[in-house]
């Protein structure tokens, strides 16, 4: 037939950006979380309890600020994560 082409790419490329996006929506409620449950926790220390690398925290820091619902209140060290509402 011509215009069907049954291949397992398109399901799988689906499959791989719904995960991704789905996993990163729930690192995203989870770094709330743990915000919102101590608002001096670390980068460090949220990577550990998730399970993920510093850095993807770090992504994840940036997405959630530059949407809005996070800011980094005071100085780096003796500062807070303040959840906005």
């Amino acid at each position: 037939m011509i215009g069907f082409n049954i291949e397992t790419q398109p399901t799988e490329k689906f499959t791989e950006k719904f995960t991704e996006k789905f996993t990163e929506n729930e690192t995203h409620q989870r770094i709330i979380t743990m915000m919102l449950e101590n608002p001096i926790v670390t980068r460090e220390a949220i990577a550990a309890e998730i399970g993920i690398t510093v850095r993807g925290v770090q992504k994840s820091i940036i997405t959630l600020k530059a949407l809005g619902l996070i800011e980094r209140v005071g100085a780096a060290k003796g500062g807070h994560w303040a959840v906005k509402k």
